[in-house]
């Protein structure tokens, strides 16, 4: 496995504001949808968390 570390920044769009008509992007994957939103609150303030990633999971 080889882990690389993303900022929530990269994915918030994805995940919360992707479209007028769908608020998550609908090709993400639900589960992993579903654990980056634990990881990377819609509203962090000034804050960017980082979350490492397996990049098996990302293709």
């Amino acid at each position: 496995m080889k882990w690389y570390t993303f900022w929530c920044t990269f994915y918030r769009k994805r995940l919360y504001n992707f479209s007028e008509t769908n608020p998550q992007d609908p090709s993400m994957d639900p589960i992993f949808a579903r654990d980056l939103k634990t990881k990377c609150p819609q509203n962090a303030g000034n804050v960017d968390p980082t979350v490492p990633l397996d990049v098996s999971y990302t293709k």
